[in-house]
């Protein structure tokens, strides 16, 4: 049998480590908000993933009618060259075109 200075003893480690379980709970939290981060934060790549694309430039056809390239995109969207569009956020992304030149929808 053990004293009552062992028992507090065990009383303190176990209130000291959480409960039981909690080491799981804690971690599964932490990889949901990393993964959360991960999709808020990581631009728009993932949103090409899911199929959420990017304002299309069928929105303003007259402005877009001859661009057919990417790099024709940062030409007048690159923010260090004082663009004449929005700047875009993510510079270093190929595939303007894949996610800003669907179809509008009615």
């Amino acid at each position: 049998m053990k004293s009552t200075t062992d028992q507090r003893h065990d009383v303190t480690l176990a209130s000291e480590c959480g409960a039981p379980g909690s080491h799981g709970r804690k971690f599964r939290y932490i990889l949901f908000a990393v993964c959360m981060s991960i999709l808020i934060f990581g631009g728009c790549a993932y949103r090409h993933y899911l199929g959420l694309h990017g304002p299309s430039i069928k929105l303003y056809p007259d402005t877009h009618e001859e661009v057919t390239e990417d790099h024709e995109c940062l030409e007048c969207h690159h923010p260090a060259r004082d663009p004449s569009g929005p700047p875009t956020s993510h510079l270093n992304f190929s595939g303007c075109l894949k996610c800003h030149s669907d179809e509008l929808k009615n």
